[in-house]
């Protein structure tokens, strides 16, 4: 976490098992997406839904504003051989320690179903 007097930034990485294309049709449900509309569902978490894309490079990238000066970004990167590296991050202005701490709490939890979705879900193939 990246803390300032303007901002606050919570990152989370995590080595994934499956390839970004994979991961990618997972976090959109095999709908598309266009820079503009609302991001899938897959890219929110409890409290902050997937608000308008403002940066897309599909399935390597996706960002979208939540609030006007709210910003989350998901990056899949080449990883270990075994799938891709996620890179989150959500930056909002500073927030109180409550609220930092379940904002921490709901991203690492999504992060963690994403991760477990990825391995209950069948090898395409």
């Amino acid at each position: 976490m990246d803390e300032g007097p303007e901002s606050l930034t919570i990152r989370l990485e995590r080595q994934l098992v499956r390839p970004a294309a994979d991961v990618w049709s997972l976090l959109t449900r095999g709908a598309s997406t266009r820079r503009g509309e609302r991001a899938p569902d897959g890219f929110g978490t409890v409290g902050t839904p997937a608000g308008e894309i403002t940066e897309l490079c599909a399935p390597r990238l996706l960002e979208y504003a939540w609030s006007p000066l709210g910003r989350t970004r998901w990056e899949l990167l080449p990883g270990t051989g075994h799938g891709a590296r996620l890179l989150l991050s959500h930056s909002c202005p500073p927030l109180p320690e409550p609220a930092v701490a379940a904002a921490q709490a709901a991203w690492h939890q999504r992060v963690e179903e994403l991760a477990t979705q990825l391995l209950d879900t069948p090898v395409r193939g």
